[in-house]
């Protein structure tokens, strides 16, 4: 993984869970369904994101 390498993400295992979790909810149209996509968005996913944009914002300003 690219990102992982160059130091961009540091969640490897977390940004693979993101990406299977995409394409298992993708089609998934229940609210069961919707209601775990939408904790792990929130209890994982969001976070990860939010390292990432700091640390993309970081590298710009260097």
């Amino acid at each position: 993984m690219v990102g992982l390498s160059a130091g961009l993400i540091s969640e490897g295992a977390t940004w693979m869970t993101a990406l299977e979790s995409r394409n298992r909810f993708t089609h998934a149209y229940d609210a069961k369904a919707a209601g775990e996509a939408q904790e792990l968005i929130k209890s994982s996913y969001l976070p990860m994101l939010e390292a990432f944009v700091t640390r993309l914002a970081e590298r710009g300003n260097e």
